[in-house]
């Protein structure tokens, strides 16, 4: 595919740009930062990192560049770090944080923006949720309508983000609450009583993550008229199916969190719906789309991209319960709309992706990318049979004690006395 990448529009449009990146600590950050520098090779990527767990940006820029995912981009292009900037900041803080000397660089130079950063916690208290997940969008928007260059900005949000509805389109919906609203809850009440209160805030949602995105979308709609804007929608996003290393995995929230504790025997029950459908996609074809989104905005200026894309188990009950019917005609006429090089080089096609084959595999990630080192299969099938037989053991002498007391009973003759 190598020599297909000068004919690849989506390659030509970020050849050379100038991007904005927020969240590229994050699993799907980390993918984007691979992808662009290894196969789109942009000028420069700006990367809005903070100090967390007495780690500065640099450190954490440095762990992150050494995991397993970038060893392929570090061979093709031993000097890619050249092409990595660190803008010191923190996305829930007003202004984002920025020194007003990376303010003013940021303006001049950037062309591309995606706003990836949030806080995918189920459980985050509605103050943390929406400093990051609220507040963050409207400083990264209020950032964007000041850039001289600006050609394209990519909003990440979540397929989830109207659940009470059973059917989402790609459209905008009523926002429970104004963004600054809640800003203002936020800020002004005690944490204490704004976790009182949350349960009423929220309403209909249910919990703070998907509430938050919702309010988020609102401030797209509301602050971004006038910017080249999209959002996208993505579903559950999986383990990578295979850029730039299959099954590709380094976090544990949600299903991924869930399958993990049945690997390692610590869950063996699952609860799901009726006829539910798991809404899942892999990481790196969300990658794929989210990159084809943002070529697309910037032809099309106005496009409205949405992709349909455990804290506890209860946590995860909800979606694996509840079944939505997600709109997808614009994904599917951006796919569409693609050349075969860019098909090849940005596959976003599910209806080629083999689900078995990808769960599989999900698997292999976990134990490859989620473990200090490989585990030994032959020990991992060995403790799997023999949880398996004590669970059979289990079940026998449950099942046998079963029979014996319900012999008792209807083998018992009362000794009644005329």
């Amino acid at each position: 595919m190598e020599s297909h990448k000068d004919t690849s529009e989506i390659c030509e449009f970020y050849r050379g740009k100038h991007v904005l990146l927020t969240g590229g600590t994050g699993m799907l950050g980390k993918l984007v930062i691979e992808k662009l520098l290894r196969v789109c090779k942009p000028a420069m990527i700006y990367l809005i990192i903070r100090t967390k767990k007495f780690k500065d940006p640099h450190r954490r820029l440095k762990d992150l560049t050494e995991s397993s995912l970038f060893h392929r981009l570090k061979k093709e292009d031993p000097v890619f770090m050249e092409r990595l900037k660190i803008v010191p900041g923190d996305v829930s803080e007003p202004g984002l944080g920025l020194s007003p000397a990376d303010v003013e660089h940021l303006i001049e130079k950037v062309q591309v923006v995606f706003h990836s950063a949030a806080t995918v916690k189920f459980d985050e208290t509605l103050s943390t949720a929406t400093k990051i997940n609220v507040r963050g969008t409207m400083g990264i928007i209020e950032l964007c309508k000041k850039m001289k260059n600006l050609e394209s900005v990519v909003h990440v949000s979540t397929a989830y983000s109207h659940s009470p509805r059973k059917e989402i389109r790609e459209e905008f919906y009523e926002s429970p609450i104004s963004p600054q609203g809640l800003i203002d809850l936020a800020d002004n009440l005690s944490p204490q009583l704004l976790n009182a209160i949350t349960p009423h805030i929220i309403g209909e949602w249910i919990n703070t993550y998907v509430f938050t995105k919702a309010v988020a979308e609102e401030a797209v709609r509301k602050n971004g008229l006038g910017l080249p804007i999209s959002i996208m929608r993505p579903a559950i996003i999986f383990t990578a199916r295979s850029e730039p290393i299959p099954n590709w995995i380094d976090q544990t929230y949600g299903p991924i969190g869930v399958l993990a504790g049945y690997y390692v025997g610590a869950t063996r029950v699952v609860k799901f719906g009726n006829n539910v459908r798991a809404d899942l996609i892999p990481a790196d074809m969300t990658v794929n789309c989210l990159l084809a989104v943002g070529h697309q905005t910037a032809k099309l200026r106005y496009l409205k991209m949405y992709n349909k894309i455990h804290h506890g188990m209860d946590l995860f009950d909800y979606f694996s319960q509840n079944t939505w019917r997600f709109s997808i005609e614009n994904t599917m006429g951006l796919w569409r709309s693609l050349n075969d090089e860019d098909k090849q080089f940005f596959d976003f096609d599910m209806e080629s992706l083999v689900y078995k084959s990808f769960l599989k595999g999900t698997i292999d990630g976990i134990r490859m990318y989620l473990k200090d080192e490989e585990e030994d299969l032959t020990y991992i099938k060995r403790r799997y049979r023999i949880i398996k037989v004590i669970d059979r053991i289990a079940r026998i002498f449950l099942f046998s004690g079963l029979i014996w007391f319900l012999w008792r009973i209807f083998t018992t003759v009362p000794d009644y006395k005329i």
